[in-house]
């Protein structure tokens, strides 16, 4: 692929209930006396005993709800690593009107419920001419008519690292290029830490959202970034679909 601008970059790389009861009482009145006489029963509210034990069936409920735990560390960024679940941007999900916090480990899909089978990471700048080349072709990639990757269940993350001045991206930055390259059915960011430190832009990972493991560089993929739908990624969600 096309290397636009050498950049140099730095990526900024974070009591229980107590129940208490009186004796029972009982009053008996004698219309003909002024008297009341009050019987003590004697009997004493033990309560119910509190055995300790947890009830398995609302923990086995929740276990289940909470699904498998992120894979775990080291994390990294290069091809084999796992990627940080702590990692968090600024921007819009797909078909979202307003911007909200994008999790990594949004993304994590390790049987497929969310309908995520392949995740790319498109790393661009808006200054990046390359970059809007490779951006008018994402809507193509996602169509019916082009590589179905919406069908598929290929999430496409544009995170947008920097300005038209070479200034730290922000969400309006994110929205700009979401607009100017009709991504609203995408995830589009705003990434001023630079997550995926590169010296040249595009760039862009393939991940396995079944395992969040970096599985293709794709700068090195000769397929990627023209009008055809990039074959790599599309056999990775047809094997996760």
């Amino acid at each position: 692929m096309a290397t636009t601008r050498r950049l140099m970059l730095l990526a900024t790389l974070v009591l229980p209930g107590c129940s208490s009861s009186s004796p029972a009482a009982s009053a008996t009145t004698d219309a003909g006396t002024d008297a009341i006489t009050v019987i003590d029963s004697g009997t004493v509210d033990t309560g119910a005993a509190d055995t300790g034990a947890i009830d398995t069936g609302i923990a086995a409920e929740a276990g289940a709800e909470a699904g498998p735990a992120y894979p775990a560390g080291p994390y990294g960024v290069a091809v084999g690593s796992v990627l940080d679940p702590s990692v968090t941007w600024q921007g819009y999900v797909p078909n979202a009107t307003m911007p909200s916090t994008i999790k990594m480990s949004d993304l994590y899909d390790p049987d497929g419920s969310k309908g995520i089978n392949a995740i790319v990471f498109d790393n661009a700048g808006q200054w990046c001419v390359a970059c809007q080349y490779v951006a008018a072709y994402i809507p193509g990639w996602l169509s019916a008519t082009g590589g179905n990757w919406t069908a598929l269940g290929v999430a496409f993350v544009t995170l947008v690292i920097q300005t038209n001045n070479y200034e730290p991206a922000t969400v309006a930055t994110a929205k700009q290029w979401r607009d100017m390259f009709q991504l609203a059915d995408t995830y589009v960011a705003a990434d001023p830490l630079i997550t995926f430190a590169t010296a040249s832009l595009p760039h862009t990972l393939l991940v396995d959202p079944r395992t969040m493991k970096v599985t293709v560089n794709l700068d090195n993929d000769a397929n990627y970034g023209g009008p055809a739908a990039d074959p790599t990624v599309t056999q990775l969600a047809m094997t996760n679909h």
